[in-house]
């Protein structure tokens, strides 16, 4: 059964933001990237994401675990509890992290029963394992029938929607008052908004990237494409949302760059400084 680890840390204050950014480095070889210089709305996530202790554990263990205790692509709560118990990983919240339970709630279906590549996905996310390994296992959530191959159109439109919104809804969602200093709780609350809205149109690039590979991804494109991509950025959840960050600011500027009025004369901005560009 999972034992609640000893808290030192109570409140997400200053101290713990600035404790997080310079302990807290993740290596790119175990399919992570760096917290350092991270803004404290990412620092948050990343905070209550570790709550789930599945940084603790190797990527394979958890998707053996997951697909040991699962039945039919799906787990029930017994099911979902086994894991817990072998894994040592709570379900349940504990501490300063209380909104793991509702995460766990949000991912059940009508028939109360958790698909399987939901758990897997957040599960490889959010372990800890070499690229290659990750992206391996990634692929093999969605070939189910171990065919090796995976349509590019289920690529698009299921399997990278997936991961991202994983990434940047279900793992923010983890976020809860009392993390953060007040100061903070504000941003943060932009920050999972800006990432729900942002991960759409992310989804559709990270497509489009792959769209001139082939019409079918075998293993290997697959696992090649997502160690390269930006230096394996996708294999990370703070990665992704980098990344949808990144998205999304550059489309808040497009649009933003459209509403500029084209009459200079009509206009009350005289100039635009070369640094904001």
């Amino acid at each position: 059964m999972f034992k609640q680890p000893n808290t030192i840390i109570i409140l997400y204050s200053d101290s713990v933001k600035n404790y997080l950014a310079n302990v807290f480095i993740f290596k790119l070889k175990m399919g992570c990237i760096e917290t350092r210089g991270q803004p404290s709305e990412e620092l948050a996530v990343i905070f209550a994401e570790r709550g789930l202790q599945l940084h603790l554990i190797s990527s394979k263990k958890t998707d053996s675990i997951f697909r040991k205790y699962s039945y039919n692509s799906k787990l029930n709560q017994s099911q979902l509890k086994r894991v817990s118990e072998n894994l040592l990983i709570p379900i349940k919240n504990y501490s300063t992290h209380k909104n793991i339970t509702e995460m766990y709630l949000s991912l059940k279906g009508e028939d109360g029963d958790y698909k399987l590549y939901d758990l897997l996905i957040i599960g490889v996310m959010l372990s800890k394992s070499d690229p290659k390994t990750k992206s391996r296992l990634l692929f093999q959530i969605f070939d189910e029938k171990s065919e090796n191959k995976i349509n590019f159109p289920k690529l698009k439109t299921e399997i990278i929607p997936s991961i991202l919104k994983h990434c940047c809804v279900t793992l923010p969602s983890l976020v809860c008052k009392g993390q953060s200093n007040m100061a903070n709780e504000m941003k943060n609350v932009f920050y999972v908004e800006k990432l729900k809205k942002g991960f759409q149109a992310a989804s559709k690039l990270i497509a489009e990237s792959m769209a001139p590979i082939r019409t079918i991804i075998d293993e290997e494109i697959f696992v090649n494409f997502f160690v390269t991509f930006r230096n394996g950025l996708l294999l990370a959840p703070q990665g992704v949302r980098a990344y949808v960050s990144e998205v999304s600011d550059t489309l808040v500027d497009e649009h933003d760059k459209l509403k500029l009025p084209k009459n200079k004369e009509n206009s009350h901005v005289d100039s635009i400084d070369p640094a904001l560009d």
